[in-house]
Parts: structure tokens; sequence; C-alpha cells
């Protein structure tokens, strides 16, 4: 069980299951190639052309990258991109670049040209995955097991490094920098990335293994324990309260999360407006940390806030 689409809830427990029928288009993959583009299209990443085709092989520019990412992450909210000289309202993309800008996944280039049109190579998709999920910095010698890993340019080692050592780009010998990104290395890698979306309310106490990406409204956990990475996607604009859990690491980039109770290893808030209230946090958190600070707790300046209205010791 890799991506579920929808989370059923029962009385005492949640109920997992995935109901994916696969889609009919005429050049979809036989084998995992084609389970990995079904679960993309299933969770909303991407979808087929009108003559019926998903084209796996098909380069992505970096207006579609924008597209697809602003809708994985249900963003709203847009920047003033009117600056940039190769963009304007009524190109088709206009909206999704001022999305991605906003996101902070995407920031032009001195020329303040976004260069919408212009294939995403992957050494520059892998920068935008790492901006978008926070991907933990990693020592530049993640690169040295690649065959081409000197391929990689200077001004994109630190996130490729990212990306390689939390093992997102999977078993390769080439990390291939320069070569556009197709559709099917972009299901590929972010089948890695996230394998539950969440996108019904409720509460949750269990869940698959592997990351989730929170996309619904009005949603909690209770008693969850996982190893594993808790996205909340920018389009979330309730509360995401935890209670009694144990989480090793959450990326906020929705409005609010409040951790009523439990310990959390790594977190990072870093949306528009984003709001982490710690409420009743018990010292046991802190003890989890030699440095005795407050954990790893860190909010982007002027967009973040994380309160603390009641630490109990």
């Amino acid at each position: 069980m890799k991506k579920i689409s929808a989370l059923v809830l029962t009385v005492a427990m949640i109920f997992l299951m995935s109901v994916s029928v696969f889609a009919s288009f005429t050049d979809m993959p036989q084998g995992t190639d084609g389970e990995v583009l079904q679960r993309a299209v299933d969770n909303g990443l991407i979808t087929g052309f009108p003559n019926g085709t998903i084209q796996p092989n098909t380069a992505i520019t970096r207006a579609q990258m924008a597209t697809i990412m602003s809708r994985a992450m249900r963003a709203e909210e847009v920047a003033d991109i009117s600056s940039f000289v190769d963009v304007k309202a009524g190109d088709w993309y206009y909206d999704a670049m001022a999305k991605a800008v906003k996101m902070d996944a995407f920031k032009g280039d001195d020329k303040k040209r976004l260069n919408p049109n212009n294939t995403i190579t992957r050494q520059e998709a892998l920068i935008v995955l790492s901006r978008i999920f926070c991907v933990p910095e990693a020592n530049a010698n993640a690169l040295s097991v690649y065959k081409d890993g000197n391929k990689v340019a200077d001004w994109a080692k630190k996130e490729v490094s990212s990306i390689a050592a939390a093992g997102y780009l999977g078993n390769i010998s080439n990390i291939r920098p320069n070569d556009a990104m197709t559709r099917l290395e972009f299901a590929q890698i972010m089948d890695r990335i996230v394998a539950t979306y969440i996108d019904e309310s409720g509460e949750y106490t269990t869940l698959p293994e592997g990351n989730v990406l929170v996309r619904a409204e009005n949603v909690s956990f209770k008693g969850l324990k996982t190893d594993n990475v808790i996205f909340i996607g920018d389009g979330v604009k309730s509360e995401v309260s935890f209670t009694n859990c144990e989480v090793e690491r959450m990326v906020i980039r929705g409005k609010k999360a409040v951790l009523n109770s439990g310990t959390y290893a790594w977190i990072n808030a870093i949306g528009n407006g984003t709001q982490l209230q710690l409420e009743k946090l018990p010292m046991e958190l802190v003890k989890k940390f030699p440095d005795g600070s407050l954990g790893k707790f860190t909010a982007v300046s002027g967009k973040s806030t994380i309160i603390v209205p009641g630490m109990t010791e």
C-alpha cells in the first residue's frame, strides 16, 4: 500500500484503504512505473492529455512544475510577480507561477526572469522539492556515491545533496543533473517523498508507513507514533492538532498546528503566516535534546510564529 487519496474512519480506529481505478491512458507503462504514475494521477499531481496519453517521458517545464507543486500542496496565496520580465497576466501559468514564488519554490534569476517555458532540469527540480518539503541539509559528500555527482552545479549542491541523502532519488548511479526532468521521473521522486495524502477531515490515530501530506481541513492526530515526516500543505487553513503523539519530524506550511501533548523531535514552521502553538508539552520533550533546547523548532522570519502559551514541568 503506497499512496492513499482518501482515508476512512471507523469508531475505534482508522481503516485505510486504496480505491484506485487504473486510468486508461494509451501509453501508460506496465509494472511499477505504471503504478507510480497512476498514484500521481490519483493524488492530483499530474493529469493526462486530451488525446488520452500520459506521456511519461515528456520533459516538464518550469511553469508545469509550478502548477504541479501548487496543486499538490493546495496552495492558494499568490505573490506579486509583476516585476519579472518574462511573465504577464493572462499567461495560462501566471497564477501558478505567482503561487510558486509565494511558496518560495521559485525565486527567479538575477535578470528578473522566471523562465516559465524552459524545461526544468533535474537539479532545478530537486531544488524546488527540497525547498517545499524542507529536506534536512546533508553533507555535500552525499553526492560522491554517484558517478556524475561532480557535475551538480555549485548552486544546487546543498539541495541535491539533501534529496540524495534522504533516499528520495532511489537506487540510481547517475543523477544526470542537467538532463530535463520527465513526468515519470518526477512521479517517482514524489512517490518516495510522500506516501500518504490525507484528503479527508477526521481524527487519525494510525497511518501507513511513509511520509504523510495533510491537505484536508479539520484534521487531528491522537496517540500517533511515527518516525516519518508529517507535512501540512499550504492550503490547510484550519488548525491541525496533535495530542499524545510521538512524531520525529514535521513540516508545517499550513496556517496553524497545535501540539497539545507528546514529544516532537524536529519541527519546521515555514508557511506564509504559519503558527506553531505549544500548549502543554511536558518536559520530556526537552530531555530528547542534549543541549537542553526546546527541540529543533525553527520558524521562517517574517512568515512563521512559534507560540508557547503554557509549557509545563
